[in-house]
């Protein structure tokens, strides 16, 4: 091949690279071969040492006691609507079901949805 003409396309050619080393190894060995489990036995100890000794204590769950209060405050506030709202059948029949929905929802979302807090 020839060098390129005025009119060919230049041809471009990678030159070598050249890497320095940043990381040397602070090993005397360094042909050894690093070992894990070396390095995580090596951490265990030094945790080990630092680590403060603790009791686990199983908390009360407040879920109960949130729930009765919710279930309590809720259904008294939808009552109390049935109470102060005109009285016929249809204020009663929208009362109760909104109560048992209230009550039903109330009971999903704290015994099957939500985790113990």
């Amino acid at each position: 091949m020839s060098d390129p003409g005025p009119g060919d396309a230049p041809k471009f050619t990678p030159k070598e690279a050249t890497f320095e080393r940043v990381n040397l190894p602070v090993r005397e060995d360094p042909t050894a071969p690093t070992d894990v489990y070396e390095i995580l036995k090596q951490n265990k100890t030094a945790a080990d040492i630092l680590a403060e000794p603790f009791e686990v204590r199983t908390r009360r769950s407040r879920r109960t006691r949130d729930y009765w209060i919710v279930m309590v405050l809720g259904n008294a506030a939808i009552f109390g609507a049935i109470l102060l709202l005109p009285k016929n059948v249809l204020t009663l029949s929208f009362g109760c079901s909104g109560a048992v929905l209230y009550s039903v929802g109330i009971s999903w979302v704290m015994w099957f949805v939500m985790d113990d807090y």
